[in-house]
């Protein structure tokens, strides 16, 4: 259930459009719950949903635009994002900007205190494979340490020159946001 949702011109930028949306008792399709969480560890509805953002765009959005060339996106700043689902808190900010060719630079950063069920889960449904989750779990736990709480993992995801990392770990080619 949407508690409220809304997009709107933001005020003073044109090309600019606030997003915000606060929704609880979200449940994923069951064949994305069964991949995402193999083992049930997680309850079938994630509990909320917070989505607190600006896009900026190349161009006005209306029906005349939407026809021809579609407005694309310039900015992206993320004010809060914050998904609970179970005990798994995980939240985001930060601001990215979209050149031309759709590839984005800048830092989002990424925070939980449930890391280590997340990597559990990650195993589990092998986003993480077996052989290096001892590795990945120790360079978590080197990252976590880093905060004032070991608990906490707050990492960011940095995306520069077309590529984006995690935290110190190269994860490859950037995606395109570039509309078609």
């Amino acid at each position: 259930m949407c508690s409220s949702d809304l997009t709107r011109q933001t005020e003073g930028t044109p090309f600019a459009h606030d997003i915000a949306i606060n929704a609880s008792g979200i449940q994923p399709p069951r064949a994305l719950l069964a991949r995402l969480d193999p083992g049930g560890a997680l309850p079938a509805v994630f509990e909320a949903l917070t989505i607190d953002a600006t896009v900026s765009f190349d161009a006005q959005w209306d029906r005349i635009s939407y026809a021809r060339q579609r407005p694309q996106i310039t900015g992206l700043e993320w004010k809060n994002f914050q998904a609970i689902w179970g005990d798994l808190d995980l939240s985001a900010s930060g601001e990215l900007a979209i050149d031309a060719r759709g590839v984005p630079s800048g830092l989002i950063t990424l925070r939980t205190s449930d890391w280590r069920e997340m990597l559990a889960i990650g195993i589990a449904n092998g986003a993480v494979s077996s052989g290096v989750s001892q590795t990945f779990e120790r360079a978590l736990e080197l990252l976590a340490a880093l905060s004032d709480d070991p608990d906490v993992l707050e990492i960011p995801l940095r995306f520069k020159d077309g590529f984006m990392s995690f935290g110190p770990i190269p994860l490859g080619p950037a995606p395109r946001l570039a509309r078609r």
